[in-house]
């Protein structure tokens, strides 16, 4: 949001007269516009017919051109693994994966954890499936120009793996076509449990190789827990995860490599007096924008026991100390777009000890205060818990994150949330085709991909009235506009048909709502961000508000309060964002009052407070002087005005 105030440089007729033309005010970039959730088919006779399954990962490499892969519940009843695709916007069939005969058990069970497309039509997939004795094994399936091969089984050095096997993989990277690596998580030969990365060179996939420690930092007996893989380039990535250490403490890691050849793996150092004695600490997700340069994020226990997050950073390689958080957070995962531009996403426990979510924005390595999540009246339940786990962005300040809450039925569902221009808008709840007409459902989002055009794609699952599960793809069906430029004050008030519905922020209402009353508007929280920059406005000023996160087309009041009187009202466009122009009351009384955008239909409402001056003119001139110049003074003192008060926002 941004605020310019126009004081006039100097005073005179012919600025007087630029002043009081019409002034013109930019909105803020408008929120990115979901198509419902669309069921993902398949063809007859693939998929049990009670349904089940979910996305499990989804990568656009540009706008329209996604892969999805996950799971379906095939005929055994046993999950199987999936994969489906968009050329353009327009989604395939799902294409279960084709094993070569006596690979897989009889079941067929397998699934895919993570997809990396390099360019439409050119991705590789990662996930496990289980042999015929029914054993754990990872494997990848590649797509070249569309067509996806068959499953290929990964194999070990005789060394390394265990028998009875049990390993999988559970993330892959593509910087480029042919050029990939992805990390899983193998027992080895003594029962340990250690994570390895395997690599690509131009489509031919080298050897496992194990993450390897210094030595004395690993018991022999060891548990590593690999989470999460990052690429900046062709051989140049970050693993992170975590380790336990022989008395059962665990610390988190990271390990790199250079030109393809990784290094040992480095424990996560934190300032002095910082983490307790018993070194518990883990590293959830890394994004690294450059050769050199992360950002991952995780958790830790301080020395008083709180579970805090923090971020820590390397630079040309080397790592930082651990940044805590002031707070108790739990960071789930982080994206940056460039050096020092990062968002990450997680959840608190608030002071009612309910679970909630929260983001947090670093700008040119600064990073600001966390910032919480904002719901319409009546989608959480009474006793609310909500999470952010992953999160997407196209460029700086613009970012989807993904989550779950729980509804006022107590049912799990879905929602994701936009940033635009680093302003969060509010929480908006999954809605899916239902084959009977669209409407919210019971379920979850698992991840999201945003392309670089800014257009993004999530997937999941939801759950019919019937019981049945159904597996969902959806998209944003438009860009979010640039920035345009609008009248500062509303067009004349127009009679709009019952059966069309208003797109302009703009369009002035037909007919007039009374205020909210004020335990109304004093039961409505905080705006997320400032609803005016600049909270001293004097009586009678001009006040132009842009904000978003309402219902698309509703009314929406511009309220001002203590005696809540509305100012001035419209109705929001397409991505739920209105713009308001009115002029602050003369009958306010100087003091904190409170400012209000607040929708009477949806009860979505946000406040701010405000410090009110009441402005008086002075007395001048005397009871006998000459009529004619007092006159003047007048229409002179009244052109001043015009120009202090004239003031232009974006919210």
């Amino acid at each position: 949001m941004k605020l310019s105030r126009n004081w006039p440089a100097a005073l005179g007729f012919g600025l007087i007269a630029t002043a009081l033309a019409l002034p013109s005010v930019a909105t803020a970039t408008s929120e990115t516009v979901w198509s419902d959730g669309t069921v993902v088919i398949f063809d007859d006779g693939v998929r049990l017919s009670t349904g089940g399954g979910e996305i499990k990962s989804i990568s656009c490499s540009s706008a329209g051109n996604c892969t999805a892969v996950g799971e379906f519940t095939g005929p055994s009843g046993l999950p199987q693994a999936f994969t489906v695709s968009s050329v353009d916007g327009v989604w395939g069939v799902g294409r279960p994966t084709v094993f070569d005969p006596g690979i897989r058990n009889p079941t067929g069970e397998s699934e895919l954890r993570s997809v990396s497309c390099a360019s439409a039509g050119n991705c590789v997939a990662v996930g496990e499936y289980y042999d015929p004795d029914y054993r754990r094994r990872p494997f990848l399936v590649v797509s070249t120009g569309g067509t996806w091969g068959s499953a290929v089984p990964v194999t070990f050095p005789a060394s390394v793996e265990s028998t009875p096997p049990n390993s999988k993989l559970i993330d892959v990277d593509c910087t480029s076509t042919g050029n990939c690596t992805a990390l899983g998580e193998v027992r080895t030969q003594n029962g340990s449990y250690s994570g390895f990365t395997m690599s690509s060179t131009s489509g031919t996939w080298g050897t496992p190789t194990v993450i390897s420690f210094p030595n004395g930092v690993l018991p022999t007996v060891h548990n590593v827990i690999p989470y999460e893989l990052d690429c900046a380039s062709a051989g140049n990535c970050t693993v992170v995860g975590s380790y336990y250490e022989a008395d059962g403490d665990y610390q988190a890691f990271a390990s790199t490599s250079v030109a393809g050849v990784w290094g040992p793996a480095e424990t996560i150092e934190f300032p002095p007096s910082t983490l307790n004695t018993s070194a518990e600490a883990e590293l959830k997700d890394v994004s690294c924008p450059t050769i050199g340069s992360c950002t991952a994020t995780g958790y830790f226990r301080n020395t008083s026991g709180a579970y805090l997050g923090y971020t820590v950073t390397s630079t040309g390689g080397d790592w930082s100390l651990a940044r805590p958080e002031s707070a108790t957070h739990f960071p789930n995962a982080i994206h940056c777009t460039s050096t020092g531009d990062c968002t990450v996403v997680g959840d608190y426990t608030n002071v009612s000890g309910r679970t909630q979510p929260y983001t947090v924005t670093s700008t040119n390595g600064q990073w600001g205060a966390p910032a919480q999540i904002v719901f319409g009246d009546g989608v959480q339940n009474v006793l609310p818990r909500a999470v952010l786990h992953h999160v997407s962005c196209s460029s700086p300040g613009n970012c989807t994150a993904i989550g779950f809450f729980d509804n006022t039925g107590g049912d799990t569902e879905g929602f994701t949330i936009s940033s635009v221009d680093g302003v969060w808008m509010a929480a908006r709840p999954v809605v899916y085709e239902t084959g009977s007409g669209s409407s919210r459902q019971p379920g979850s989002i698992k991840d999201v991909s945003c392309s670089s055009g800014g257009l993004c794609t999530v997937g999941g699952r939801f759950r019919l009235s019937s019981g049945n599960d159904e597996i969902f793809v959806m998209s944003s069906n438009v860009a979010p506009p640039t920035t345009t430029t609008l009248p500062a004050t509303t067009v004349p008030a127009t009679t709009v048909p019952a059966t069309t519905v208003p797109s302009p922020s703009t369009v002035a209402p037909t007919t007039t709502l009374p205020p909210p009353a004020l335990d109304t508007v004093r039961a409505l929280p905080p705006a997320p961000t400032p609803i005016v920059a600049d909270t001293s406005i004097d009586t009678g000023e001009t006040i132009t508000v842009s904000f978003g996160g309402f219902t698309p087309f509703e009314l929406v009041q511009l309220v001002v309060a203590s005696t809540p009187q509305v100012i001035g009202s419209g109705y929001a466009n397409a991505q739920g964002v209105v713009t308001l122009t009115g002029n602050l009351p003369t009958n306010l009384t100087s003091g904190t009052h409170t400012l209000a955008v607040y929708a009477p239909g949806s009860g979505i409402g946000f406040t701010q407070p405000i410090t009110v001056t009441a402005l008086t003119l002075p007395t001048t001139g005397s009871a006998r002087g000459d009529g004619g110049a007092q006159v003047a003074l007048w229409v002179l003192l009244a052109g001043i005005c015009a120009i202090v008060v004239t003031r232009r926002r974006n919210a």
